[in-house]
């Protein structure tokens, strides 16, 4: 049983959480970037660990031509408006322990983008040498192998202590992808063409002192990736290497990487995400989700048979929702709601043009209607909730 005063307190909570209006750090650069590019957007979620529970002050930056970026409260729960590019809205998660993650999110500027982020942990890492360098292994995924004295402090002198060096792959199949990877796969050319890409194999590779202070590369490192067991038989002699830019969330080209047995096999010169990838053409699958006149919040998984991936993907708060599909490819595409039931399995055709899958309205049995009066710590009635 709770107190008065326990009672007034949780009130209190739900009315802050409900209506507070969240803070925002702005940073405003000289991007170099034509403005009629930018489209002004609003983003919402959650931050959860690989368990599900949530993650408290993480920092969630939008957009990096004009980055905006707040930090998310003790349910994990962010909302917050900057801008993005037109054919790229992504945002960025941090959190000491913790491996950055990015997620695509909607650019349509007159409604907000709902999300659920992932993020992974970082872990223990593997200790090596900076005077000796040495090799890093993660089985089924691949290894990172590094010259002697390959690596300089923030002062920009070399570093030759003990480095723990954080690798992790990453399965460009994973259900969970998209809640930490941008999986529109954008890569983006000298032309400023926008290009989708079809990924080999990623990983994820942090170096840092033993202080904790992350180290950069004065020597290239040595990369093996392992090319995921479907994908063997197709998987071409050799191709571009990508990096995942983090300020703007396009996959840049950078060196090339050559198969050797079931891995390719390249060379780095700075750690973000790295990809091996070809280039294919892809189209745009869109449509509305309703519930009579609401639009509720539910999580679409996208599974193309073709291809073997897995996407998973957000309605924004008019009920859009739209992703890339490669072409020719086709599957199905699965609506689950917050119990996990799915209450919606559509086929998806052969995709060789931009598809517009209409309305998709959904049935009320599957969603539950919360109704009340809020009150204040004297019981009396909140009349309005800004």
């Amino acid at each position: 049983m709770i107190t008065l005063k326990e009672y007034c307190f949780l009130v209190l909570l739900c009315i802050l959480f409900s209506c507070r209006k969240d803070s925002v750090e702005t940073t405003i650069t000289n991007p170099n970037i034509d403005p009629k590019r930018l489209v002004e957007t609003t983003v919402s979620g959650l931050v959860l660990d690989e368990q599900g529970f949530p993650i408290q002050d993480a920092k969630v930056t939008v957009g990096a031509i004009y980055s905006s970026s707040t930090v998310t409260d003790q349910n994990g729960y962010f909302k917050f408006t900057g801008f993005v590019t037109k054919e790229n809205g992504v945002i960025k998660i941090e959190k000491e322990q913790f491996l950055t993650s990015y997620v695509n999110i909607s650019t349509n500027a007159k409604d907000t983008s709902r999300v659920k982020v992932l993020l992974r942990t970082l872990g223990s890492g593997t200790q090596i040498r900076g005077i000796e360098g040495g090799k890093v292994e993660v089985r089924n995924f691949g290894s990172v192998e590094f010259e002697p004295e390959s690596f300089l402090d923030s002062e920009g002198k070399i570093y030759k202590g003990q480095v723990k060096v954080f690798f992790r792959g990453i399965d460009p199949f994973d259900q969970n992808l998209a809640k930490y990877i941008p999986t529109e796969m954008l890569s983006i050319n000298a032309n400023q063409d926008v290009q989708r890409l079809q990924s080999y194999g990623m990983v994820d590779v942090i170096i840092k002192a033993e202080n904790d202070q992350e180290l950069r590369l004065q020597k290239q490192a040595k990369l093996e990736i392992q090319v995921p067991q479907q994908q063997i038989n197709s998987a071409p002699s050799s191709m571009p290497l990508w990096y995942l830019n983090d300020s703007s969330g396009f996959w840049i080209e950078e060196g090339r990487a050559i198969l050797e047995g079931n891995k390719y096999v390249g060379y780095v010169n700075h750690f973000t995400p790295w990809n091996c990838d070809t280039i294919v053409n892809s189209f745009l699958v869109e449509g509305n989700i309703n519930v009579g006149t609401y639009h509720p919040e539910v999580e679409l998984i996208y599974e193309d048979e073709m291809f073997g991936t897995k996407s998973i993907l957000y309605p924004n708060t008019s009920g859009y929702f739209s992703y890339r599909i490669q072409s020719g490819g086709y599957g199905k595409l699965k609506i689950i709601n917050d119990c996990d039931e799915i209450i919606v399995q559509k086929e998806i055709p052969t995709v060789n043009a931009r598809l517009n899958l209409g309305v998709l309205n959904l049935d009320e049995k599957y969603f539950s209607k919360i109704s009340g009066t809020i009150v204040d710590c004297g019981f009396e009635p909140i009349k309005k909730v800004m």
